[in-house]
């Protein structure tokens, strides 16, 4: 099976991105032209560090010969929505990369499908303190905060998050990336 993101996909991961973005510029609460350059700011930073955890999922899971697709969840990005809207905080359940196959799904791979995406997270905030050292732009400071805790929150034992899957498989790897993810988070904060 080769990598391929299907129209549906594309349109799901686009959508859910867009709200995304637009949840993270409205608690901002930004106005006028401002609100439109933030929330294109948090489209590339926030679409970024989304797109690719899951991405990372699904080519993983196609590696082990599995069938994954992203599926975006409308009633999660509804609730974020009308709390971005009402109490300008929210909480983010766009979805996620849905995996098939005939045949049992192995602990390991599991765990591997998991950490990909959080690794992923771990890495890009990596990439954006370093941008950040080199020009001083709080964009790229913004971006490897958003990483940071993407990868922390994703690493969270509670099913469906990842990190039980990762705390299941590997549990020394999972105490070491929700420890790591946690103080880069507070370093940068």
């Amino acid at each position: 099976m080769k990598f391929e993101l299907e129209s549906r996909e594309l349109k799901e991961l686009f959508i859910s991105t867009v709200i995304i973005a637009f949840c993270f510029t409205w608690v901002i609460d930004v106005k006028g032209l401002l609100f439109l350059v933030y929330f294109l700011i948090m489209f590339i930073i926030v679409g970024l560090a989304f797109v690719l955890h899951e991405i990372a999922h699904k080519y993983v899971a196609i590696k082990f010969g599995l069938e994954a697709r992203f599926r975006a969840w409308y009633l999660g990005l509804a609730i974020a929505v009308a709390l971005a809207l009402t109490i300008k905080f929210f909480f983010i359940a766009p979805g996620a990369v849905q995996i098939h196959s005939v045949r049992y799904i192995t602990r390991s791979e599991e765990g591997k499908i998991a950490i990909a995406g959080v690794l992923t997270n771990i890495f890009l905030s990596i990439i954006f303190v370093l941008l950040y050292m080199i020009t001083f732009n709080p964009i790229f400071k913004f971006g490897a905060i958003i990483n940071a805790w993407l990868a922390f929150i994703n690493l969270l034992p509670f099913p469906p998050l990842d990190g039980s899957k990762v705390l299941f498989w590997n549990p020394i790897l999972w105490l070491v990336s929700i420890i790591f993810s946690f103080f880069l988070y507070l370093y940068l904060k």
